[in-house]
């Protein structure tokens, strides 16, 4: 079993894009270190990890602002950095939701890896569940829309595996949307499976039981139902369904304690909100909703 480890690419770009902490360059100016793309003129730079370095950038062919996520030397080096980078590209290559960030395009210039993604301005839920706590009709809202954007992932072949609030964009409206597929399972048309490679991947937080033993014959839509259940019970009780003080104590708990009931933490979470939340996070995938449309179908009765 193995954790996500340092932040990922969007938990640190959809920080920077909404505390606007990056320092702007004015059109034309070159932003110290980043990569000579030709179609694209670098911007900012947004967003910056252990793998990987956002920037906003201008397609010169296209006229738009984009998000351009480019794949750090060492990390270029990394066979399996490499394969996240291209599983990403892949899984929703074949997207077009409202509630997905899309990725226009992928490449490779010069000897480094670069997506071009959809630029959007707004700010992660893990950083507005650091502010204030939802309501259950704001809750459900919210999250009824990005179960839609992963029941058309779904729909895809593809299972998202690394569902978070720091993987949840706000605009500034108030719209969701759903970034980084970068462990995504994506549906072998012969085989009608899932791939094995990093299949006990995801944050220890989130991870259905299944993806915790490593047991990727069992990876399928419930696993981010389970997810989804996860960030749903954060969001009307103020902390996730297991808490740690280490990855191993909290995979423990996923995999041997029954999670308290929400109305317990805030009693006057409404018994139908809870069962729902419950029902997305049962140790049994098959005792869970199939699949993120039915997760979401459930949310919009309850509204």
């Amino acid at each position: 079993m193995s954790s996500s480890g340092p932040e990922s690419w969007t938990d640190l770009f959809l920080k920077s894009l909404g505390a606007h902490e990056a320092s702007r360059s004015k059109p034309g100016a070159r932003v110290d270190g980043a990569p000579t793309i030709p179609r694209y003129e670098i911007r900012e730079r947004v967003g910056e990890g252990a793998t990987a370095v956002v920037y906003r950038a201008w397609d010169r062919e296209l006229k738009r602002t984009i998000a351009l996520k480019v794949l750090r030397g060492r990390a270029a080096m990394s066979d399996v950095l490499r394969e996240r980078f291209h599983r990403e590209a892949q899984a929703t290559a074949g997207l077009d939701h409202a509630h997905v960030i899309r990725v226009h395009d992928a490449g490779e210039h010069r000897g480094e890896l670069y997506l071009v993604l959809e630029f959007v301005s707004g700010r992660s839920l893990a950083h507005l569940l650091s502010e204030r706590r939802f309501s259950e009709r704001e809750s459900a809202s919210l999250l009824e829309k990005v179960a839609r954007g992963i029941a058309a992932a779904h729909a895809n072949g593809v299972v998202h595996r690394d569902l978070k609030p720091g993987n949840i964009l706000v605009t500034e409206p108030g719209e969701p949307k759903v970034g980084d597929f970068g462990l995504a399972h994506v549906v072998d048309s012969d085989t009608t499976r899932l791939t094995q490679t990093g299949s006990s991947l995801g944050t220890p937080l989130y991870m259905a039981p299944e993806q915790v033993e490593g047991r990727w014959r069992e990876i399928s839509p419930r696993t981010d139902v389970y997810a989804l259940g996860a960030v749903l019970y954060e969001m009307l009780s103020g902390r996730p369904p297991h808490l740690g003080a280490t990855p191993a104590e909290i995979y423990r708990r996923i995999l041997e304690v029954e999670v308290e009931p929400l109305r317990n933490l805030r009693p006057e979470v409404s018994r139908d909100l809870e069962k729902i939340a419950l029902k997305a996070l049962e140790k049994d995938p098959r005792a869970r909703y199939a699949d993120a449309r039915e997760f979401a179908d459930e949310l919009n009765r309850f509204q």
